[in-house]
């Protein structure tokens, strides 16, 4: 028998064109997929809570204030934003604007940042409190705007 070596080096060429050319159709399918999505969340602030994962609680609803624990059950950094009565006047400038997850593109808005441990805040409201976790450590724990309203 008498294999040609040509022959050989010219199919080892083409299909390794050919993967290249696949692996590189399947990145720039994913690549744009992914800043398609305004806010990519993965989860919710009641999914969070219901697997000790990292969320937020109403503690105390009165007149105009809302008492609420920020809760973080893991060891990892875990950031939440909030605003109050949908107000987009609050992003801040800090980061340019920008939010740190950069696939947000409605700004960046104050935040509190938790390792481990809880931390209560009371919040003077028209109507409601709204709090999003987007960015820290871990993406899948990610939940959009979660609103509490004022009784």
């Amino acid at each position: 028998m008498h294999y040609s070596m040509e022959g050989t080096a010219s199919m080892k060429k083409f299909f390794g064109v050919a993967a290249l050319a696949l692996v590189a159709s399947f990145c720039t399918v994913s690549a744009a997929s992914a800043y398609t999505v305004a806010h990519p969340t993965y989860s919710t602030n009641d999914y969070n809570r219901a697997h000790q994962l990292p969320h937020v609680d109403l503690v105390k609803s009165t007149g105009h204030k809302v008492t609420l624990s920020f809760v973080n059950t893991t060891g990892y950094i875990t950031c939440f934003e909030y605003r109050t009565d949908g107000d987009v006047s609050q992003r801040t400038t800090e980061h340019g604007g920008n939010n740190y997850n950069l696939a947000i593109t409605d700004g960046l808005y104050p935040y509190l940042c938790l390792t481990a441990g809880t931390q209560q805040m009371t919040f003077r409201v028209g109507q409601f409190v709204e709090v999003r976790s987007v960015f820290g450590a871990e993406r899948d724990w990610d939940f959009t705007w979660t609103r509490f309203d004022a009784r």
